[in-house]
């Protein structure tokens, strides 16, 4: 690989990176406004986020050079907590797809 089309993926990740900081962030902040309404599912979003906000971290050169990690570390951080979001994110949405009451008419 050029040092060109390296500097390249940097960039791309470097910019998918701050993204999924940013989008975690939101997340999680969502999540906490809603523990008042609902503790277990506020803290369910929240949990989605933060997992997000890390993979985001742990995929940033930043923080991979700050707590000297290996790129192989670096990289299975990221993915890992990648995964932990997602799979979060579809047992949120079984569970809260399996208690919506179907049939209900409206009085």
């Amino acid at each position: 690989m050029t040092t060109t089309s390296a500097s390249r993926f940097e960039g791309v990740t470097g910019l998918a990176s701050a993204l999924a900081v940013l989008v975690g962030l939101l997340v999680t902040a969502y999540g906490l406004l809603l523990v008042p309404l609902s503790a277990l599912g506020g803290l369910w979003i929240a949990a989605i986020g933060l997992s997000l906000l890390l993979s985001g971290l742990f995929a940033s050169r930043f923080v991979a050079d700050r707590m000297d990690l290996a790129p192989a570390a670096r990289r299975n951080l990221s993915v890992g907590f990648g995964l932990l979001a997602v799979v979060l994110l579809v047992a949120f949405a079984a569970v809260n797809g399996m208690t919506v009451e179907y049939g209900e008419a409206s009085a």
